[in-house]
């Protein structure tokens, strides 16, 4: 998993696409944290257009990071990402501190399947890195 996250959605669309190039199984997604305060109907269309024009089967994990982005995921809003994309965006990583949080936030069944993935990649972040150089 790398992180892939950036304010502007065509910069995390074209980080998105490298890190599966690369051979990542997932990609770690903060919200678009540049502007706020964030609607939650424009996070979700944000991670929709996000699913729509990466189109590759790279898994996407949401990073509830508040303290850095100033923005928290809701559990309703995980859970509308998580029902609406079930074959891509599979979980969420909390780094809020807020332990009652941690287990609010909904988990995809696929994450099972996309552990399996992980175990199965290419080439280690090392190698891939020094590709990505040349």
């Amino acid at each position: 998993m790398v992180g892939t996250g950036t304010p502007d959605l065509e910069a995390t669309v074209a980080l998105t696409r490298r890190a599966f190039d690369l051979g990542f199984a997932a990609a770690l997604v903060l919200p678009p944290y540049c502007y706020k305060p964030v609607e939650e109907e424009g996070l979700f269309a944000w991670f929709a257009e996000l699913v729509r024009t990466t189109a590759s089967p790279i898994a996407i994990y949401l990073y509830n990071f508040p303290q850095l982005t100033g923005i928290e995921f809701s559990p309703a809003l995980s859970a509308r990402h998580l029902q609406g994309f079930p074959k891509r965006i599979l979980g969420a990583k909390n780094s809020s501190g807020n332990l009652p949080m941690r287990g609010s936030l909904p988990r995809s069944p696929a994450s099972a399947s996309s552990r399996a993935a992980r175990r199965r990649l290419p080439m280690p972040v090392a190698m891939a890195m020094r590709a990505a150089s040349r």
